[in-house]
C-alpha cells in the first residue's frame, strides 16, 4: 500500500491504491485480505487505518519495517538498498500469502518507500497494477536531464517484468505495456478505475459558492484543472490556450491549477504566464485541497480541462464528469476510454485546438449543458465493484495456475536463511547491523503470531470474589483454553508502584501445568497486538495511562471491559465518595482509546448516554460494542466448605420453598426492602425461606447487623458469605427461585447462573 503513503497519496493513484483495495476487500469472498504498510510513515498509516475502519479488522492491517535509508536518492550506492528489498519480501512472505499484490511499483525514488519482486520470495506469485509508461515512452522529456531518475527507472522496469499479473488501469496502458516489454506467459487485465460515490453532482446555493470562492480567493468564474505539473500533464500549453482567448473573455475568468504543484513547478508556471501577458489573479493556485473542497470546486465551475497527452486513465476527467461538471481533454492515450465523446476532445499538442475547445464551450451554454449530461452519463459506466470483482477472479485464477505451498511462518532456517543473505550484503560495507537486527525483529512479531494482553491485575494479586471476578477467571480460562487465532494469551498486572509485568506464576497456578515457572517480567509489545482491560482496577489503570497511549501509537489495539456505569449513576450509593470521579476519569480514559467492550446492550447505552450529555471527547476511531456473559458455570476449584456444614444448610433449604439473593451486599441491591417483605410473609404465616449469598459490603453495617441478630437466623433466614463455587451450584439447585430486584445492573450474572 506504498502508493498511498507517499506522495503518490495526493495524486490520482493514492485514490486508485486505496478505492481499488476497498473494492478488493468488499468483493473478497472466501478470500482474506491483508494491507501491509511502511513504517516510515507514521502518519499515514493513521490514515489509512481511518479509512478502512470499516472493511477491514484492525489486525489485518500489517506494518513491516526496513531499515533506512529507503529511497534510491539517498541509498543508490549502498547495499543498504538491497537489505531493504529483502527485509521486506520477508515479512511479506511471513504472512503466507497465496498472492502480493503491489498497489504501486514505482515508489521510492525520492520518498522512503522500496518496492522488489523476487529479491528474497522466489515462490509467491505477484501481481502488480499497472498505471503507466510515461517516462519509458518519452525518455528525452523525462531522463535528458536525470540520469538518476532513468536508472531508478529501469531498476523498477526490471522488477514489474518479474510479475505474473499486471492489472492495467486502461486499455491504453496494457497496449503500451504489450508494446515496449516481452511479456512470455503473463496475465494481462484491465481492472479500469471509478470514482468514489461521494464524487456525484449537486446544484450549490449561492452562499456555498461564495463562501468556496473566498476559501480559494476567486473573484468571479473560474477555468479548473486538478493533477500534477508532470510535463504530459502540458500545462505550460493550457497556460497558452487561456491567455490566447480574446480577452474579453478571457477577463471573465480566473484559471485555477488544483493539486499538489511543487514551488519550482509552481514559479516556472508563472512565469510562463507572464511571457502570456496573464496577469497575477487571471492564475490561480489552490495547493493541494481536501476532497470536499476539490468536489464543491468540480460542482462549481464553468469548464474542467485537462490537457494531458499521455494518461495512463485519467482519473481527474471521471472525477469531474461524475461532480456534473462540463468536461474537455486530449485525445491520446487512455482518455478517450473515459470521455468517450470527440465533441469533448481536442489535440493536447496543439495550442490552437485547446484554446478553440475552451472558447466553443465557454461561449455556448446549451453545448456546455449537453456536455454536462453526456458526462454524467457516461461516467455512470465506471464502477470500483467491478474492477474488485475483476481483480479477485484474476487473483483466483493466477494462485490456481501457480499452485502455490503453503508456508509456515518464520522458522529458524527461515530467519537463518534471511540473516545469511544480509550477511553476504553487509561483509563489505559498513552496515549498522544494530537497526537491521531490529528492524527483522520488529517485523518477525508483527508477522502472524501476536500477543493477546489480558489485564488481570486485580484477579491475580487478590481474588475479591465479585461478580466481576467471578466474570474475569471465567473470561481468562476460556482465552488461555481456546485463544483467538494467530494470538497467544498472555495475562499481566501491574501496581501502583510498578508498571505492567506478565503474571506467569499466576498464570502457572492458574493453569496447574508442569512446565517451568517463568519470572513475571515486564511487558513488550508490538504493533498487531491488543491489549485487553478485562479486570477493573481503577488508580491502577489511571495510573498507567500514559502506557496505554504509547501501546497506541505502537500500533497494538487497546480494548477495555465496561461492566457499569453505576458510580456514575448512583454516586450517593458508594462507600468512597469520590468513586463518582474515579469511575468518570477511567471511562474518559476508554473512550480515548479503541474500544469500549460493555457486558450488555443497557451498559453501551449508558455509556453512549453520558459521553453525549456531559460532552465528553473521546478518540476518532473509538468503539463501543457489547456483549452477553456466558451462561455456563465455571467452577473456580473444589470446596473447601465442611462437607456436614454443606449437608445441613441444604437440608434446611430444602424444607420449605425457599428465594435466592446472590450479591455482594450494598445499598443499590435493595436486600433491606426485601427482608421487610419476608417479615409481612412470616407474619401472614407463609414458611418460606430467606437466603443471602455474598459478602458485606458498604453502608450496609446495621442491615448486617439486623440480619445476623434476626429471630430467624438460620431457621428460615440464612446469609452465606464466602462460599465456593460449587456449594452455590448445589444452593441453587435446592431453591425454588431466585429474586434480582436491585436499581440498576451492569448485567445480572446470577439471573443467568
Amino acid at each position: 500500500m506504498q502508493g498511498a503513503q507517499t506522495e503518490s497519496r495526493y495524486r490520482g493513484i493514492g485514490r486508485h491504491s486505496v478505492n481499488l483495495s476497498k473494492a478488493i476487500i468488499e468483493n473478497q469472498g472466501p478470500h482474506e485480505i491483508f494491507l501491509a504498510l511502511n513504517s516510515s510513515y507514521p502518519d499515514a498509516i493513521e490514515s489509512i487505518r481511518f479509512e478502512f475502519r470499516h472493511f477491514l479488522p484492525k489486525e489485518n492491517i500489517r506494518i513491516w519495517n526496513a531499515p533506512g535509508p529507503l529511497s534510491y536518492l539517498k541509498s543508490r550506492e549502498s547495499n543498504i538498498r538491497h537489505i531493504c528489498k529483502i527485509t521486506r519480501e520477508a515479512f511479506l512472505s511471513s504472512l503466507k500469502p497465496d498472492l502480493i499484490h503491489v498497489a504501486s511499483l514505482f515508489e521510492g525514488y525520492a520518498d522512503d518507500a522500496i518496492t522488489s519482486i523476487n529479491e528474497y520470495d522466489l515462490t509467491t506469485p505477484v501481481s502488480v497494477t499497472l498505471y503507466d509508461l510515461i517516462p519509458m515512452l518519452n525518455p528525452q522529456e523525462f531522463f535528458s536531464n536525470n540520469s538518476a531518475y532513468e536508472s531508478f527507472y529501469h531498476e523498477k522496469l526490471a522488477d514489474l517484468k518479474k510479475a505474473s499479473l499486471f492489472c492495467g488501469i486502461s486499455d491504453s496502458s496494457l497496449s503500451d505495456l504489450r508494446n515496449q516489454i516481452s511479456l512470455k506467459e503473463k496475465r494481462l487485465l484491465n481492472v479500469s478505475a471509478a470514482v468514489s460515490k461521494i464524487f456525484s453532482p449537486k446544484k450549490l446555493k449561492e452562499n456555498e459558492i461564495q463562501s468556496l470562492r473566498s476559501k480559494f480567493g476567486l473573484k468571479r468564474d473560474f477555468i479548473m484543472y486538478t493533477g500534477g505539473a508532470d510535463q504530459h500533464k502540458n500545462l505550460l500549453r493550457l497556460i497558452e490556450s487561456f491567455a490566447g482567448l480574446d480577452q474579453n473573455l478571457r477577463d471573465k475568468y480566473h484559471l485555477l491549477l488544483c493539486g499538489k504543484i511543487p514551488q519550482g513547478e509552481k514559479e516556472n508556471i508563472i512565469s510562463h504566464g507572464r511571457k502570456n501577458e496573464l496577469h497575477s489573479d487571471q492564475l490561480i493556485f489552490s495547493g493541494y485541497i481536501e476532497d470536499n473542497d476539490l468536489i464543491n470546486l468540480y460542482r462549481a465551475c464553468t469548464l474542467f480541462v485537462y490537457p494531458s497527452w499521455h494518461e495512463g486513465f485519467g482519473l481527474p476527467v471521471l472525477e469531474a464528469m461524475s461532480c456534473g461538471a462540463p468536461v474537455i481533454c486530449g485525445n491520446r492515450s487512455s482518455l478517450p476510454e473515459v470521455i468517450g465523446r470527440n465533441e469533448a476532445m481536442f489535440d493536447p499538442l496543439s495550442t490552437e485546438s485547446i484554446k478553440e475547445k475552451i472558447r466553443q464551450l465557454l461561449l455556448n451554454e446549451v453545448l456546455r449543458e449537453k456536455n454536462r449530461r453526456d458526462g454524467l452519463q457516461l461516467s455512470r459506466k465506471f464502477s470500483w465493484n467491478s474492477a474488485g470483482k475483476k481483480a479477485i477472479q484474476g487473483f483466483e485464477e493466477l494462485t490456481a495456475f501457480h499452485r502455490i505451498t503453503y508456508r509456515r511462518g518464520y522458522s529458524y532456517p527461515y530467519c537463518e536463511n534471511l540473516i545469511n543473505q544480509i550477511a553476504q550484503q553487509a561483509k563489505d560495507e559498513k552496515i549498522n547491523l544494530v537497526d537491521v537486527s531490529s528492524k527483522i525483529a520488529a517485523n518477525l512479531s508483527s508477522g502472524i503470531e501476536r500477543q493477546l494482553l489480558v489485564d488481570v491485575s486485580e484477579l491475580c494479586q487478590r481474588d475479591s470474589a465479585t461478580g466481576v471476578q467471578r466474570v474475569v477467571r471465567s473470561y481468562l480460562q476460556q482465552l488461555l483454553a481456546a485463544p483467538p487465532k494467530d494470538f497467544v494469551v498472555r495475562p499481566v498486572y501491574a501496581s501502583l508502584e510498578n508498571g505492567y509485568r506478565y503474571a506467569n506464576k499466576f498464570t502457572h497456578e492458574l493453569l496447574r501445568n508442569d512446565c517451568p515457572i517463568q519470572q513475571d517480567s515486564l511487558i513488550t509489545f508490538q504493533r498487531g497486538d491488543v491489549f485487553f482491560g478485562l479486570d477493573m482496577q481503577h488508580h491502577v489503570q489511571l495510573r498507567h495511562q500514559e502506557l496505554f497511549f504509547a501501546m497506541q501509537a505502537a500500533g497494538v489495539t487497546v480494548k477495555f471491559m465496561v461492566y457499569d456505569l453505576l458510580p456514575i449513576q448512583f454516586p450517593n450509593l458508594f462507600a468512597d465518595s469520590k468513586a463518582n470521579e474515579l469511575h468518570k476519569e477511567l471511562m474518559r480514559l476508554i473512550v480515548n482509546l479503541d474500544e469500549a467492550i460493555c457486558i450488555s446492550k443497557a451498559t453501551a447505552e449508558a455509556l453512549m448516554r453520558w459521553v453525549k450529555s456531559e460532552k465528553v471527547s473521546s478518540a476518532k476511531n473509538f468503539k463501543v460494542s457489547w456483549l452477553h456473559m456466558g451462561s455456563d458455570f465455571l467452577k473456580t476449584g473444589p470446596s473447601t466448605e465442611d462437607p456436614g456444614v454443606i449437608q445441613e444448610c441444604l437440608k434446611k433449604i430444602a424444607q420449605r420453598p425457599s428465594f435466592l439473593w446472590v450479591s455482594t451486599i450494598e445499598p443499590r441491591k435493595g436486600q433491606d426492602l426485601l427482608l421487610d417483605a419476608f417479615e409481612e410473609l412470616w407474619k401472614a404465616g407463609h414458611e418460606f425461606n430467606l437466603l443471602f449469598v455474598g459478602q458485606q459490603g458498604w453502608k450496609v453495617d446495621e442491615l448486617a447487623q439486623r440480619i445476623n441478630n434476626h429471630a430467624e437466623s438460620n431457621k428460615r433466614l440464612f446469609w452465606l458469605q464466602g462460599i465456593s463455587d460449587e456449594f452455590l451450584e448445589k444452593v441453587y439447585a435446592c431453591c425454588t427461585c431466585l429474586i434480582a430486584a436491585s436499581l440498576n445492573e451492569g448485567f445480572g450474572l446470577p439471573l443467568i447462573e
